[in-house]
């Protein structure tokens, strides 16, 4: 399946072919415990797995993307979601099944902003 991978060590993104298995994201994040944080970008339904406990061991490298959801550990009023190490995005369908994501890197490119 395709997967996106965003890699804020690398300032990379990458569109891998892997298995659909949470043993792998964990391995390419880069962490024990996962969470898939909902998102559209051109209308089209992803998920972005990501660290739930990147926020506190990767403080110093992170991208932001724009236009995602906030969630309840955004400070209030921003346009943007701060993400904590690597990310993995995916398509995903109604009911919850991943799905190949349609948007290309360089469409991609234009939502994720590289920080310190």
């Amino acid at each position: 399946m395709r997967f996106i991978l965003i890699d804020p060590y690398l300032k990379r993104i990458d569109e891998l072919d892997i298995d659909d298995e949470l043993p792998i994201f964990r391995r390419l994040i880069g962490c024990e415990n996962l969470d898939a944080v909902p998102c559209r970008i051109d209308n089209e339904k992803l998920a972005l797995w990501v660290d739930d406990e990147g926020i506190y061991h990767e403080a110093k490298r992170w991208a932001l993307a724009k236009n995602l959801p906030k969630s309840n550990w955004l400070e209030p009023g921003k346009d943007f979601s701060v993400i904590h190490g690597r990310g993995l995005l995916v398509g995903y369908q109604t009911g919850g099944q991943h799905c190949d994501p349609k948007i290309d890197l360089l469409r991609l490119a234009e939502f994720v902003i590289w920080g310190a």
